[in-house]
């Protein structure tokens, strides 16, 4: 009687295993349509367009974003597969393939995949990038995430920014001013890197800063959301270049909005 039981129950797991990786494998662009709904987004205007990417068209959802959500659904999880794996890890071409394909796209990449369908998602917006991967998983290909590995919902611990080896600035007392002394350092020799910034208000609100340099341009990020008296926003700019004068950083470029295109990002005390 319990051998009986034993394999009516390991018959019972096999069903329920085959039909959930089943259900996974054939997960389709109405699904994700659906379920993209279901956190609030408007997908009732979509347009078909050609893939970048892909000799395949897909379809963009107009309003989620400035560039739009474009997505792909294949005839299987496999042809999803074959088309993907020629997509470069930093989502800027394709590689292994005849022609192989190199873009330059407008804002960061990221591509995810699920059962039958890719999508493609061009932007920084923050709450896109984690309602995507809440329902798709973590991106296959694209740019490391610009901002959101350095961004925080709550104050950020100071344990947590010292593994990361954030710069930390209260009121012109800065600690670990070395990080952005090596981006600079670096900045100057054209090599990439990175570097976070947190500046406290005189309330004792975190402003968070990173800067990333791609060997030809620095992207800035200004996060205030924990600022209760700032924009309570994430802003993003491209700038040119920056400097060390005396204690001062400087950043500089042609898209930050004043006259001398040129400002004091960070100054110390020590």
């Amino acid at each position: 009687m319990h051998k009986r039981l034993f394999v009516f129950l390991a018959i019972v797991f096999i069903f329920v295993s085959a039909s959930c990786t089943n259900s996974k494998s054939e997960y389709g662009k109405e699904q994700f349509y659906a379920e993209l709904q279901g956190l609030g987004y408007d997908v009732s205007s979509k347009e078909e367009m050609d893939g970048t990417l892909f000799s395949k068209k897909g379809e963009r959802i107009a309003n989620v974003g400035n560039e739009g959500i474009v997505v792909f659904e294949f005839s299987s999880a496999k042809d999803a597969n074959n088309n993907a794996k020629y997509i470069d890890r930093d989502g800027s071409g394709t590689s292994g393939k005849s022609p192989s394909v190199a873009v330059s796209w407008v804002a960061s990449p990221h591509f995810y995949k699920k059962g039958k369908t890719v999508v493609q998602y061009i932007g920084d917006d923050t709450k896109i990038i984690r309602d995507l991967q809440s329902l798709l998983g973590q991106q296959f290909a694209g740019t490391d995430r610009p901002y959101t590995d350095y961004m925080y919902d709550t104050p950020p611990k100071e344990e947590m920014l010292s593994e990361i080896g954030a710069v930390i600035d209260v009121h012109g007392k800065v600690k670990n001013i070395k990080a952005l002394d090596r981006f600079v350092d670096n900045f100057n020799a054209s090599k990439t890197d990175k570097v976070t910034v947190v500046s406290y208000t005189i309330e004792g609100d975190p402003i968070i800063f990173q800067l990333i340099y791609d060997g030809e341009k620095i992207t800035y990020y200004s996060d205030t959301r924990q600022d209760k008296f700032g924009q309570q926003s994430v802003i993003k700019q491209e700038l040119m270049s920056i400097r060390k004068s005396g204690n001062e950083y400087i950043l500089s470029g042609e898209t930050i909005g004043t006259e001398n295109k040129e400002f004091v990002f960070l100054q110390s005390v020590r």
